[in-house]
């Protein structure tokens, strides 16, 4: 399940919400039927069957400059992750080969998909696990601060190892 678009609202008192006190809340995964109060420290889980948010990446992206919806955001952000009021933001990498590395950096913008600030280098190594008996090899996940931003995207900003690919994934909770 994606991130919830936006906060929603319920009502204490009656059973029908028809009176009381209007509070925000999101629906919990589990069941759209069940409400939770915003407030409460929540994380999400992260989606089943995930697709890396960039993909087969060989090279590093420093000659990308540009992080506007000209460039790096993609039209209209169409290149762009929703935060949806999420506090963190989870971010891993796969490896095809076991001697690579890989520094990324969130690149965050605001709800007019116009870029705001990069975030921190998170700095990414091979595990010798693979998610596969023959496919890429994982790392450790890192978390990072949403920082109130509206959407993201992941930059690579170095790789070490200029034939294998890597691919980011990332997940708001």
């Amino acid at each position: 399940m994606a991130a919830p678009t936006a906060l929603e609202t319920i009502r204490t008192g009656t059973p029908d919400g028809t009176s009381g006190i209007q509070i925000a809340n999101i629906s919990a995964q589990e069941s759209a039927t069940t409400e939770i109060p915003a407030g409460l420290a929540l994380s999400d889980r992260i989606a089943s069957s995930l697709s890396p948010d960039r993909d087969n990446l060989t090279a590093h992206e420093s000659s990308t400059v540009d992080m506007s919806t000209s460039g790096f955001a993609g039209t209209s952000g169409a290149n762009l992750a929703a935060i949806n009021n999420r506090g963190a933001i989870v971010v891993w990498c796969t490896f095809e080969a076991n001697t690579d590395s890989a520094t990324v950096r969130i690149v965050y913008y605001d709800a007019a998909n116009a870029p705001l600030f990069v975030g921190p280098a998170l700095s990414f190594t091979p595990q010798a696990q693979r998610l596969s008996a023959s496919g890429h090899y994982m790392s450790e996940p890192q978390i990072v601060e949403s920082y109130g931003a509206s959407k993201y995207r992941p930059y690579l900003a170095a790789k070490g190892d200029a034939t294998n690919d890597v691919d980011i994934y990332s997940h708001p909770v």
